[in-house]
């Protein structure tokens, strides 16, 4: 047991400046918390408080990390030992991390051409239209994230993976929009799009 909390400690102990606990964080999300496309962990340094606190809730409740959601069981078994007033500190500390610059992501004409119109239709009146994200809405900024990363939690929601809980309303309007997504095609474009949307000036 003690080996396997030390494994899964990393996932969401982070955020103590150079404490031992980011140190262990490294080992999945990557060097200051910039996140791991090879272990599909996302960028935490600089995410938004309210996000990163939802997303704990999230998983200590029940509504991610279940079923078929392997990838996020880890999480939902740290998070359930996390109370509010941990869940906020470190959503807090880890937000105030410094961010990474974004990769570049060049503009491709063809990317633009096949998923701006399905960003535009379903994602821009919640996330923006530059992917910046709407606190009021509880859509984070999606420009930062990994096209990997953004393509991994799309294919989620359409397969029903996220977004299922009847209480996660959030999560269950992403599912519906993901629904008219057409394709694997479709999703990959729609990934890559977000990522040269986030840089467009």
């Amino acid at each position: 047991m003690k080996s396997r909390l030390f494994v899964l400690l990393p996932l969401l102990f982070c955020g103590h400046g150079n404490s031992a606990d980011v140190q262990l964080c490294t080992s999945c999300h990557g060097n200051a918390l910039q996140g791991d496309e090879q272990q599909t962990a996302p960028l935490l340094a600089g995410r938004e408080a309210w996000f990163l606190a939802e997303q704990m809730r999230a998983f200590k409740k029940g509504w991610r990390g279940t079923g078929a959601d392997q990838s996020g069981a880890a999480m939902r078994a740290i998070a359930m030992t996390l109370d509010e007033k941990t869940i906020n500190a470190l959503s807090a500390e880890v937000a105030a991390m410094p961010a990474p610059a974004p990769k570049a992501n060049p503009n491709n004409a063809e990317i633009t051409a096949l998923a701006a119109p399905r960003y535009n239709a379903v994602c821009s009146a919640c996330h923006g239209s530059k992917a910046q994200g709407n606190k009021r809405l509880k859509a984070p900024a999606l420009g930062a994230l990994s096209e990997s990363y953004l393509l991994a939690q799309i294919n989620k929601f359409r397969q029903g993976i996220r977004g299922a809980h009847p209480d996660d309303k959030a999560g269950a309007q992403m599912r519906r929009s993901a629904a008219n997504i057409a394709d694997d095609k479709e999703a990959q474009a729609l990934a890559q799009y977000i990522r040269q949307l986030s840089q467009t000036p």
